[in-house]
């Protein structure tokens, strides 16, 4: 019976996980039932196992994502049963959910799986990285525009002689922070190997914040194309792209940039990334805020439970201006995030960053800066609101130290959204 393995997860999950996976046909291999007589199973253990067949035999039915939904709502009641989060991941890689099927894989992989089961999960994460077809995502959330900052101070002192900085409590507004990307991949057999698949890609993004009156408005609209290469525990992807900003709804700046990216996964469940990126800006305002930025970014992921990972990432910038000293700065950036699942479906997704900024002091008003930030983002997946959207909270505080205070300021804030998930 089913529910006996929901009732000793320890001793039969993965056993009952390993025959699926071999048969491919979400049901025991023959003569796999025990021979003593279970005990009588609770109510919730009977739903439980109701729900669990009707989620396998919706995948069968070749209709996974409402098969995901069935295993997500299980495991909102009950998320340690690690073997229907196996199934959900899997849901989420039939329903072309990328992202959502490598979180999950990557969680699995932390628990005490057969080898055999080990590798079919790696082999999943190989396929989510050269995946080939259409992919896109959305998210749009409630924010308040405009200049939310809380300076120390007004005043700044040059050559001795105070002055006042005007117009930096502007006005605020409610609107609309959002996100729209797609991409399109397609596999090149003439440089694919037995052990690397070739894979070009291209695609494009929308981001932004929308509210009452231009002034608020900005729009970010970026484009992509490169080719990636993929190893059974490692990728390698390279990329030229192009991106103009609007704000106000009038063009101010075009980049033209490159960026090269390692990945790197192990067989428990980490996962390992190098970033290195170079961009070309041009200010259409002000030829004096031309210049370049470089990147380099270093990020680790480790699943500590199926319900629980942390994450550690470094990113370091460097910037350029032609002329604007104000611009010519180099960022440093340390971030610890984390992902739990508490139960009933939601999901706490903290982070916690500090930052140090080192800008050109041959400005008259140029100091160095500190920053520290913290955020935590509430997810619930027992609410789908329609075509596949969840809700989700993000609260935020951030605040910047300067040598001067009339650049040292804090901040808050709070976004109520919607995220593609189904």
């Amino acid at each position: 019976m089913i529910f006996s393995l929901f009732r000793d997860r320890r001793r039969h999950s993965w056993i009952f996980c390993a025959a699926l996976w071999v048969i491919g046909a979400g049901c025991f291999v023959p003569g796999a039932t025990a021979q003593t007589t279970p005990p009588v199973p609770e109510q919730h253990e009977v739903n439980t196992e109701h729900r669990f067949r009707l989620g396998l035999s919706l995948v069968a039915a070749d209709r996974p994502r409402e098969a995901a939904k069935v295993f997500s709502d299980i495991l909102a009641r009950d998320p340690n049963l690690d073997r229907v989060r196996l199934e959900l991941a899997r849901a989420w890689f039939l329903s072309e959910q990328w992202g959502k099927a490598r979180s999950e894989f990557l969680s699995v992989l932390s628990g005490r799986l057969p080898e055999p089961v080990r590798d079919n999960v790696l082999g999943f994460l190989r396929a989510i990285d050269a995946r080939r077809g259409v992919d896109w995502d959305v998210d749009f959330a409630l924010v308040r525009l405009g200049n939310t900052r809380r300076y120390e101070s007004d005043t700044i002192m040059v050559n001795g002689l105070p002055f006042t900085l005007n117009g930096r409590d502007g006005e605020t507004a409610l609107g609309l922070r959002y996100r729209l990307g797609g991409v399109v991949k397609q596999g090149f057999p003439g440089l694919s190997g037995s052990n690397v698949q070739a894979l070009g890609f291209g695609g494009f993004s929308l981001s932004g914040e929308e509210g009452p009156g231009s002034r608020f408005d900005d729009l970010t609209v970026r484009g992509e194309a490169g080719i990636r290469f993929v190893w059974p525990r490692a990728t390698l992807s390279f990329s030229p792209s192009v991106s103009r900003q609007f704000l106000a709804g009038t063009a101010t700046e075009d980049r033209l940039g490159f960026q090269a990216e390692a990945r790197i996964r192990s067989r428990q469940g980490a996962a390992y990334a190098i970033r290195v990126g170079w961009q070309d800006i041009d200010h259409l305002r002000s030829d004096g805020r031309d210049g370049h930025v470089a990147t380099l970014g270093l990020s680790g992921t480790w699943s500590l439970t199926p319900r629980a990972s942390l994450g550690l990432s470094l990113s370091l910038v460097d910037r350029e201006a032609a002329i604007s000293l104000a611009d010519n700065h180099r960022l440093a950036r340390l971030t610890a995030s984390g992902t739990f699942g508490v139960g009933r479906g939601i999901t706490l997704r903290p982070s916690l960053y500090f930052e140090h900024k080192k800008v050109d002091k041959s400005g008259p008003a140029a100091a160095d800066e500190t920053g520290t930030g913290v955020s935590l983002t509430i997810e619930t997946s027992r609410l789908v609101l329609g075509n596949g959207f969840t809700p989700y909270a993000t609260l935020s505080a951030s605040q910047v130290k300067s040598d001067i205070k009339a650049f040292s300021w804090r901040t808050h804030s709070v976004a109520l959204g919607l995220e593609r998930r189904f």
